[in-house]
């Protein structure tokens, strides 16, 4: 693998993801800063609540697709390995949790990361989301329902007898979700504390 492509990957995957279209479209719609609405998130959930269904659809959506073009334009256009392709899914979707233009607080990533998912890994993908939409509809919450289905994929990938970049690849894909969860948890535990 070439380091200078890895690294091209990477900066560009992530400076993709980066962009806050949620953010973007609400201070557009309706002048108002999400990251000082409701729960502060930088995502489309947000955005529907503070914008109208409408906006949020748009966030949704074009949150997806900073997913999946980076991964597209790896694995599909430049014809670039398995490995690469990963690296550009996991940096667009760190640019979404972590963006570089506003201060590194983002999105839950999940949007993101379905696009991700579904340019990477289609069929397993698809394979996937049936069991994750069955336990969304029991639990309502996206994130915890995300959590205890995720590590299913990785495991379908294996079964699909996918390269173990893909395998993997997904694993920290999915280990993602954990850490930002986490993140989120410490933070409002952090903001319980101290109002």
């Amino acid at each position: 693998m070439n380091p200078v492509t890895a690294v091209l990957v990477a900066v560009i995957s992530y400076l993709a993801g980066s962009i806050p279209f949620s953010y973007l479209f609400v201070r557009w719609a309706k002048g108002i800063d999400l990251r000082k609405f409701g729960d502060g998130n930088v995502g489309a959930t947000n955005a529907s609540k503070a914008a109208g269904k409408a906006v949020g659809t748009a966030a949704f959506l074009f949150d997806v697709i900073k997913g999946v073009f980076p991964v597209f334009f790896a694995s599909v256009v430049f014809k670039l390995p398995d490995t690469l392709c990963v690296i550009a899914g996991i940096c667009s979707i760190a640019g979404h949790n972590w963006p570089v233009f506003l201060g590194f607080k983002g999105g839950k990533g999940l949007s993101t990361t379905m696009g991700v998912l579904g340019a990477l890994v289609p069929i397993e993908a698809a394979l996937f989301l049936a069991p994750l939409f069955i336990l969304y509809f029991i639990l309502k919450r996206w994130v915890f329902s995300m959590m205890l289905i995720g590590p299913l994929l990785p495991v379908i990938c294996w079964l699909m007898k996918r390269s173990p970049s893909l395998i993997w690849g997904t694993a920290a894909i999915i280990a993602l979700i954990f850490v930002h969860a986490a993140e989120n948890a410490k933070s409002a535990w952090r903001d319980a504390r101290n109002s």
